[in-house]
This record gives structure tokens, sequence and C-alpha cells, in this order.
């Protein structure tokens, strides 16, 4: 956080730079056995329809306070946004490993 801030970046975009570090995110729900497999546009998505349910949350408000500290952004398949289900937008994603395995030429 310090980094990004001394860098001029704005405080709501760092999570952005984090997600964009990676290639795919993996959410593994145990209780439920299975893996859902999300690109990284899939997962700004999440991110963003998770806005809907955990938005205000002050977790989930990236400042520059002082002292500094690292937050989270919810990445709930369950949380509730109006229209579709996000289980429902994403059900390609739940234990399919094709995406990462064409990424690796397998």
């Amino acid at each position: 956080m310090e980094l990004a801030r001394n860098a001029g970046i704005p405080a709501k975009n760092t999570w952005k730079l984090k997600t964009a570090m990676v290639d795919f995110f993996i959410l593994d729900s145990i209780f439920y056995d299975e893996m859902w497999v999300l690109s990284q546009e899939q997962t700004l998505k999440l991110i963003e329809l998770n806005e809907h349910q955990y938005g205000l949350r002050p977790d989930n408000i990236f400042n520059y306070n002082d002292p500094l500290k690292g937050l989270q952004k919810e990445m709930n398949l369950e949380a509730k946004v109006p229209g579709e289900p996000i289980m429902e937008q994403f059900s390609e994603c739940r234990n399919n490993f094709l995406p990462i395995l064409q990424f690796l030429n397998m």
C-alpha cells in the first residue's frame, strides 16, 4: 500500500493492480467439494458483482489510512445481486480446469 501511495496510484485501484498479476484464480469450496477456475477478467467481474452486497463494508473501501493496512475485496459466488444469481453467471467455471490446461499448452 505504501509503494502504491508513493507512486500516486489511487487507493481504489490497488486491488485491480494485484488482480492483474494473476492469470487464474481458483476458488476452492471444501463444503461442496468443488473448485471454480476464474480468469482474470472473470475475477474482476465477480469482485464488481460483489460490490452490490459488500461494497459499503469498511474493509472493502480502499483508502490510504494511517497506519496503512491491507484490505480485501469479496469473491463470494453466493452474494446477493440483482438479476441472475452470480453462481449461474459463472457456472462454466465450476470444476473446469480446461482454461489452465490450455494456458499451459497441455
